[in-house]
């Protein structure tokens, strides 16, 4: 299983459950991002060479001169002092074998594999949950990434990687109780929240309940009056038409 192999490195790895391996990847990627801050990889490459094989070619002579001063001994009888490695070159066909090949492609087959599924799995939204969690973690990341640069990003990103699990595992029983103190605050308020907006809501009904009956009762009221003046209205021009006849 792909997945469940780079699951179980990347914990393994976290949890620093072989701290050597743990330390020397940390290590390791803590001195690549600073060294090629400042330096390039050729420059890097070229000074490391430089500095082994200048090394090794002073301590060679030095080891054949001084034994031939010493001792007294030809050159051709004193022994290299890498003979060890350059025997084991001689012996063995090539300095990677196949098998060796075989398993370093396997190995980054799964673990490309592995990244490629889990990817999928949060596109395709397997899982609501995991894919928001990779939303809103991919929300942060691309807002820090605006903020500074890449690199201090990555030294973050591993500082955290390998120190936030290992001290949640130390302090597990305090932090979840923490968390579960929290959870139960935000719970009750939620809670007390929920039920001022019952009580608000309540409140806007009779609010709307009243303010209906008084337009009810408004427009009644004006119903009648205007009514009202209507029909007076109609009786004082009844008695002003009729003394009008009575005089034609």
């Amino acid at each position: 299983d792909p997945s469940g192999y780079l699951v179980t490195k990347l914990q393994s790895l976290m949890y620093w459950e072989h701290p050597a391996q743990s330390f020397g990847v940390l290590f390791g990627l803590l001195c690549s991002v600073y060294l090629s801050q400042s330096y390039s990889l050729l420059y890097l490459a070229s000074a490391a060479f430089t500095l082994i094989t200048a090394f090794n070619w002073v301590y060679v002579n030095l080891h054949y001169h001084s034994h031939r001063v010493l001792s007294g001994k030809p050159a051709e009888v004193i022994v290299h002092p890498h003979s060890d490695a350059l025997s084991m070159r001689d012996a063995r066909r090539t300095w990677f074998t196949e098998e060796q090949v075989n398993h370093s492609c396997q190995v980054a087959l799964n673990v490309l594999e592995g990244v490629v599924e889990q990817v999928m799995e949060l596109v395709l939204i397997e899982d609501s949950w995991r894919s928001g969690c990779a939303v809103a973690i991919s929300f942060i990341l691309w807002t820090l990434a605006s903020l500074i640069s890449t690199k201090s990003l990555v030294v973050l990103l591993t500082v955290l990687f390998f120190t936030v699990p290992r001290l949640y595992l130390e302090h597990q029983v305090d932090v979840d109780a923490y968390a579960m103190h929290q959870q139960n605050r935000v719970k009750s308020w939620l809670k007390e929240h929920q039920q001022q907006q019952v009580m608000l809501y309540k409140l806007s009904e009779r609010a709307q309940t009243l303010a209906l009956q008084l337009a009810s009762k408004g427009m009644q009221l004006a119903h009648t009056l205007y009514s009202q003046w209507a029909n007076r209205k109609s009786a004082v021009s009844i008695v002003t038409e009729q003394p009008m006849d009575h005089a034609k």
